[in-house]
């Protein structure tokens, strides 16, 4: 239910929505703050204002239609039912123990006699005001230089992560191949690994997408009609020559900068093993630093066609988008010539080796891939959204339902965690 009212009662609405999510936290909470806005305002029969409240019917979303009397009609022909503040106070009132959640209201509606949905509303219900408080959620993106889609997929989040819009924002709306997700509460890990692992652990040719002619050329021509509508034109349409070309070099150092500026500055002066920290959430600056080193070594494989195996190619990225890119916490990152030793250094190359290893484990059979915090797994660039959603859609299905309705989908059996 929507409650209007003239512009002078426009702020203790505001005042009230505000603590709205505290006051959903019970049922009591919930018909309080309820009754005190309609207190607010609905003004009693043949006061001043009476003609500009607006009440919107909860199950067909139309309209009431102002009275000169406390009564009011749906404004909607297919409901045409009274409604007396009286009467909807006294209706919440019997609900007051039976009603589990907002998201639905339990029995009749006694102006619309129809459940009433509670949507298009100033309030919240309990489920969906506790994802404020729900702790971050972290989810991990599972990627190799030799994969086109990553490349998408790698835009998609650097630009999400940076809170900036996509180009043709409008046009790609709602398409699973383009739009940009929501990351909000939610840490990223990038865990790039060497797909040839993955594929062999699976059964799976080298190049299991280039077995099939017809659906090698789609995939070229698929990622540029991706990339064409986020606005990064210059990705070919066909395999280019070089393809795939070595990305050991390249993964090697995207891990190495995954695991943060202090470990590479342990890593740079120690004198013995050095172990890493291990697939964690990077500080949110770190990560966009990484994020766009990562979608820059895409972009010069695949747009500038450079050879990423190149360690000069490879310390030029590190030195335009790593050791010049602002610092964290004043702690400043090697050189890209220094960078690229660290990266054929045996804390690299093993790391990289863990990180394809745990890919194995997770049971992934291509890149890009997505992994959650309780080991759901989401494979390709078309299921990016699917995946940042996952801890929001989980969290809203253990909430307790109403009877009668389906009952929240059990979690799937124990995979491994991140």
């Amino acid at each position: 239910i929507v409650v209007y009212g003239p512009s002078s009662m426009a702020d203790p609405l505001k005042a009230r929505a505000k603590s709205a999510r505290a006051l959903w936290s019970s049922a009591r909470g919930a018909r309080a703050n309820l009754e005190a806005i309609l207190e607010c305002t609905l003004p009693e029969p043949g006061s001043a204002g009476q003609s500009d409240i607006r009440l919107e019917c909860g199950v067909c979303f139309e309209f009431a239609r102002g009275t000169e009397t406390a009564d009011q009609l749906c404004g909607s022909d297919l409901c045409a039912q009274p409604f007396h503040r009286s009467c909807l106070a006294e209706w919440l009132a019997t609900k007051e123990d039976t009603r589990q959640s907002f998201s639905t209201l339990f029995g009749r509606c006694p102006y619309c006699n129809g459940n009433v949905t509670v949507a298009r509303t100033h309030l919240v219900s309990p489920r969906f005001a506790s994802l404020d408080t729900m702790p971050p959620a972290t989810i991990c993106f599972w990627f190799e230089f030799a994969s086109p889609y990553s490349m998408v997929s790698a835009l998609r989040l650097a630009r999400a992560l940076a809170g900036g819009t996509s180009a043709n924002a409008e046009a790609i709306r709602g398409l699973a191949t383009c739009q940009l997700p929501d990351l909000d509460g939610l840490r990223v890990v990038y865990r790039p690994v060497f797909l040839g692992g993955l594929f062999k652990a699976a059964g799976q040719p080298a190049l299991p997408n280039m077995q099939v002619p017809a659906k090698a050329r789609y995939l070229f021509h698929d990622v540029k009609r991706s990339l064409d509508l986020l606005g990064c034109p210059g990705f070919p349409s066909t395999r280019p020559a070089t393809w795939p070309p070595n990305t050991l070099l390249a993964g090697r150092m995207a891990w190495l900068l995954a695991q943060g500026p202090k470990f590479i500055r342990a890593l740079e002066h120690a004198d013995g093993p050095l172990s890493a920290p291990g697939a964690r959430p990077l500080p949110h600056e770190q990560t966009l630093m990484l994020a766009e080193f990562v979608y820059r070594v895409f972009e010069a494989e695949f747009i500038a066609n450079e050879d990423i195996g190149s360690a000069e190619v490879m310390a030029r990225l590190w030195d335009m988008y790593v050791a010049g890119a602002p610092q964290d916490a004043g702690i400043p990152l090697p050189s890209g010539k220094r960078a690229v030793a660290l990266a054929n250094g045996d804390a690299a190359r093993v790391g990289l080796s863990t990180y394809t290893s745990a890919g194995v484990a997770f049971e992934l059979f291509g890149a890009p891939s997505f992994t959650t915090e309780d080991g759901a797994m989401y494979w390709g660039n078309d299921r990016l959204v699917d995946a940042t959603a996952h801890h929001r859609i989980q969290h809203l299905l253990s909430e307790p339902v109403a009877p009668g309705h389906s009952e929240p989908v059990a979690p799937g059996p124990s995979t491994p965690k991140i």
